[in-house]
């Protein structure tokens, strides 16, 4: 059951994302985006990755973050320069990453900050290697800096993110060791070890390690009160964990409402996302206000930021608690 969960785990925006893809785009672009198993998105731009290995990207592209050897807007799907094999895909706020089924990471887009962790800061329109990683399982993007997990249990870091890192090639992230999954937020890293415990490093100045504290730390902390997680997400400045159970906990900023305890109260340590059962994927963003939840039911929670209507309820207010999405066809 636990390896099930960890498989579909953090893919809640990806299927969202597509769906609504396919609710509102062209009928050129649904045709682009058909077969599409997963989705990622970026500072207005998107990312999608079909069953044939492909990635396809849209939106916004100053800085070559569709990656189609241009640095122009596209508002309908356009595939990715050169990647084929891809098995996961992820997307910082102007750049994107890619793993190959051969465990090598490819990266394009913006690169002021390293964070395509080709060894330069010079921006790519089309994918490049990123250098030194090999054996590679999982990958997340955050705001301007990206993680990597190897087979090994071992976690690499690059770009730059306050009292996270500051490297254009990856780095190993001591002490981890015996990692299954990672999040990036927006400033901060998170990472599950193989015992169900959490971990985090990074900016911590509301709290969005979960450390009892505000010190930020590019040293690895065990998130505090914490058992059995199974997966973890990052916004902006706070973080998600689920158990194996399907209770789901939140700590950091939550200015917002987007710890989902019915209250605007920062926490720094994690607290219980109210009126949850039965989840089995959770997930927010690197640049996100907001947090989103799915049940075993089907039924999908959001709470949080909804200033431009991202809970999906049909208003614009925010909420400090979960409420149902109910207009999914």
């Amino acid at each position: 059951m636990e390896k099930k969960i960890i498989k579909i785990s953090k893919k809640i925006c990806n299927v969202i994302l597509v769906i609504f893809t396919v609710l509102f785009l062209s009928e050129e672009s649904v045709l682009a985006a058909a077969n599409a198993v997963s989705s990622a998105a970026g500072d207005r731009f998107s990312l999608i990755l079909k069953g044939d290995g492909t990635v396809w990207a849209w939106g916004k592209n100053n800085n070559g973050q569709l990656g189609d050897g241009t640095t122009e807007q596209k508002n309908v799907p356009v595939q990715v320069k050169g990647l084929t094999d891809v098995t996961r895909i992820s997307a910082g706020a102007d750049y994107g990453l890619a793993l190959r089924n051969d465990g090598t990471v490819w990266s394009w887009g913006s690169n002021g900050y390293g964070q395509l962790g080709n060894d330069t800061r010079i921006d790519s329109t089309a994918p490049v290697q990123v250098v030194g990683l090999s054996d590679v399982i999982e990958i997340a993007a955050g705001y301007t800096f990206g993680l990597a997990l190897k087979k090994d249990g071992t976690v690499w870091i690059w770009g730059e993110g306050s009292n996270l890192i500051k490297s254009t090639k990856p780095i190993k992230v001591d002490p981890l060791i015996d990692v299954k999954s990672i999040a990036a937020g927006g400033n901060h890293g998170l990472a599950i070890k193989k015992d169900g415990t959490v971990w985090a490093w990074g900016d911590n100045s509301i709290g969005q390690l979960g450390i009892n504290n505000t010190y930020s730390t590019s040293y690895p902390n065990k998130v505090l009160n914490l058992t059995n997680i199974v997966s973890v997400a990052a916004g902006s400045k706070f973080s998600l964990a689920l158990d194996v159970d399907g209770k789901v906990y939140a700590w950091g900023d939550n200015y917002h409402g987007q710890l989902g305890d019915g209250t605007n109260i920062q926490q720094n340590v994690p607290v219980h996302v109210r009126d949850l059962k039965d989840i089995k994927e959770i997930a927010s963003g690197s640049s996100s206000l907001h947090s989103l939840a799915l049940s075993t039911d089907g039924t999908v929670y959001a709470w949080g930021y909804n200033g431009y209507g991202q809970l999906g309820n049909g208003t614009y207010t925010k909420s400090n608690q979960p409420i149902k999405i109910t207009t999914i066809p």
